[in-house]
């Protein structure tokens, strides 16, 4: 059925209606109210007159049958929601006189192809394009200075984003779950990436980040296995929780001089890492940092470090760690520690000890904790959950012991 508007469309007008095929809005009409075509499903085509300034929200939210859509030049808004889930939606026009689109205007519209965004947008906001899985290209206006939270969330086919010079902010989930991205062009401009923002992005294999930025946040290239290597900027000082955990196949890293944290689980599980760099501004290495960098063999700690959070090196292929005099260690790690200034202890343990599990568990005086002296756990009687690590023989003990008598103090 074809209906034939004359009158501003108003609230909820023809919600639900699932007899109207096409509508054509003759001029004098200025407005579409929210919900006035939501649930068309046999809605496939609709022609708007010049003079239509706003479309508003769920306007056609639900309409999957609509294929395209040409927009007049007078239209100033897109509210939110106004088309959600118009899966069968290929190509939308967008005027050059449109200056705000609202969260979710376009999210699910599943068969969305490519979209050009108008040269006067600043924003794009929540969800706005999320979950379009057929959207392959995107072309930013340079006018754009924020991408919002979740923005492009699952859109599976896009391979490529090439960002306006002028872009300052990239929100959580921003870009996630775009699982044949490819390329990313992050602009000098840039100050800011929100969680997650690349989190899944299982085929971006090379990012480099711009020198204005500062700070990573929580998970933000979280899960991109096919990450091999990222060049990070000088300028960043804090790189959060779980950043690059389980890049699987990141190689190398190297960090800034101004960096001075790095988050709990930061490289968890980047099974492939095997060279890290650290510069001699970090401070602290947060919990479980690099757990599970099974392909990392050695790591040399720059004398400023602060602190070593508990399990920062667990389930690594380090034997030995090299700790900086005054740096606080608030737990015990697998690999041995030897504090600085008794090297000769280093090269007794590697000759003397048979360890099993090629490991020995240390941990250091509960009443100083600051590494200033070495302490060996062992158990020459049975393995247990508690103490797995044993010595052996006997006598390789009481070699050790009489080496290590003038510079460390041995607690049982």
């Amino acid at each position: 059925m074809h209906i034939d508007i004359t009158e501003n469309v108003e609230f909820n007008a023809f919600n639900g209606n699932t007899s109207i095929t096409s509508v054509t809005i003759h001029p004098g009409v200025e407005f579409i109210g929210d919900s006035a075509f939501a649930n068309c499903r046999l809605l496939q085509t609709i022609t708007m007159p010049e003079g239509l300034t706003q479309i508003g929200k769920y306007a056609f939210y639900g309409c999957t049958s609509l294929q395209t859509i040409n927009l007049p030049e007078s239209i100033e808004r897109i509210e939110g929601r106004a088309f959600f889930d118009c899966r069968a939606l290929r190509s939308i026009t967008l005027p050059e006189s449109i200056t705000d689109i609202g969260e979710s205007a376009f999210a699910c519209c599943n068969s969305l192809q490519s979209i050009t965004l108008p040269k006067g947008l600043k924003s794009i906001k929540d969800y706005t394009f999320s979950n379009c899985p057929s959207l392959k290209r995107i072309k930013f206006p340079e006018s754009l200075k924020e991408i919002n939270s979740r923005a492009f969330l699952g859109c599976s086919a896009l391979s490529s984003v090439d960002l306006p010079k002028g872009l300052e902010f990239i929100g959580h989930f921003a870009f996630s779950a775009c699982v044949s991205l490819k390329f990313i062009h992050l602009p000098i401009s840039l100050v800011s990436i929100g969680t997650y923002a690349f989190s899944e992005c299982s085929s971006l294999e090379f990012v480099e980040l711009p020198e204005g930025l500062r700070n990573l946040y929580t998970g933000t290239f979280y899960k991109c296995n096919s990450l091999q290597g990222i060049k990070l900027s000088k300028g960043i000082k804090n790189i959060g929780d779980s950043v690059f955990s389980d890049c699987i196949s990141l190689q190398s890293i190297t960090m800034p001089d101004n960096l001075k944290i790095l988050g709990t689980g930061t490289f968890i599980n980047c099974i492939a890492l095997k060279s890290v760099t650290i510069n001699e501004g970090l401070e602290s290495i947060g919990h479980f940092a690099f757990y599970g960098c099974r392909s990392l063999h050695s790591v040399t700690l720059p004398k400023g470090l602060k602190s070593i959070e508990d399990h920062a090196f667990d389930y690594t292929s380090i034997d030995l760690i090299v700790v900086p005099k005054g740096c606080l260690v608030n737990h015990e790690l697998i690999p041995l520690l030897i504090p600085e200034g008794i090297n000769n202890t280093l090269k007794i343990l590697n000759s003397s000890i048979d360890i099993y599990n090629s490991k020995i568990k240390v941990r250091i005086d509960p009443q100083d904790l600051y590494v200033t002296e070495l302490a060996i756990l062992w158990d020459l009687a049975q393995e247990s959950p508690y103490n797995p690590f044993i010595l052996s023989p006997k006598q390789d003990v009481q070699e050790i012991l009489k080496h290590l008598k003038a510079n460390t103090t041995v607690f049982s």
